[in-house]
């Protein structure tokens, strides 16, 4: 077995495992948790296949933009990308659970079902793929795929692995920002949501690509990225935990601020 394929499977088990284990951990033998956690997994999915119609066109419309605004390009295309993951994923988060609110019955409910929505892209954006192209990268090679050299493939793996634990942390948060918007009908925690998924996805990835790759070489500037990464979902978790507080759990008055909230 190559170096390529025992790194592709720790990565997708250093991606995988954490959050499955704090899953169980909380689940434990709830079946409205795991079909919670399952239902999250597929309408990430759904949101992805809904607008990627919409994604397309930033690859149609490319090969037409002059080379001289072809960075200004790059950077709207990151933010129209950016801007349709807030919007779609939850969106869909929140049209879902609205109809649906029993699989945010508690805190914990809504805590599986954000891992669930995080696993599952996980699983379909990250594990599939860097297993796919670790055992087949001699096929693909001979096909004519560009693909990077394994020790630099390695290490993308890895980061990878790293991003995902983070990314689904973020899931996990901004599910947290939509099921109070449900239980207590205040459509501005959506709102949270659909930024903080859009500051997460557009910040830390513009600074990478247009400052941190030209003060920096490229090892760092992942490493830089990945800091970036870590510190929006702390933030994006403290903020989260301080609206729960505030608003109160489902069916409980808010223990901090006894008047009414306005939107």
């Amino acid at each position: 077995m190559s170096f390529l394929i025992i790194t592709a499977i720790a990565g997708t088990l250093i991606a995988l495992l954490p959050g499955l284990i704090i899953f169980v951990f909380i689940a434990r033998k709830t079946e409205t948790m795991w079909l919670g956690a399952i239902l999250g997994g597929i309408f990430w999915l759904a949101a992805l296949l809904a607008r990627t119609p919409l994604l397309l066109i930033i690859d149609i419309v490319a090969p037409i933009i002059p080379p001289t605004a072809l960075l200004l390009y790059v950077a709207f295309a990151l933010f129209f990308a950016s801007l349709l993951a807030g919007l779609f994923e939850e969106g869909f988060r929140f049209l879902f659970l609205r109809w649906q609110p029993k699989f945010i019955e508690t805190v914990k409910h809504a805590l599986t079902f954000g891992l669930g929505w995080g696993l599952g892209e996980a699983i379909m954006v990250y594990a599939l793929d860097v297993l796919t192209i670790a055992f087949f990268y001699p096929l693909l090679i001979d096909l004519g795929i560009i693909l990077p050299p394994e020790p630099i493939l390695m290490l993308n793996i890895m980061f990878g692995a790293v991003e995902r634990n983070i990314a689904i942390v973020f899931h996990v948060t901004a599910t947290i920002f939509v099921a109070i918007a449900v239980w207590h009908r205040k459509p501005i925690y959506l709102g949270f949501a659909i930024a903080a998924h859009f500051l997460f996805n557009f910040v830390p990835i513009s600074l990478y690509r247009f400052v941190l790759l030209y003060i920096m070489d490229s090892i760092t500037a992942a490493i830089v990225l990945y800091g970036l990464f870590t510190i929006f979902a702390l933030l994006f978790v403290f903020l989260a935990d301080y609206f729960l507080t505030r608003a109160g759990s489902p069916g409980k008055a808010a223990s901090t601020s006894p008047e009414p909230m306005n939107t």
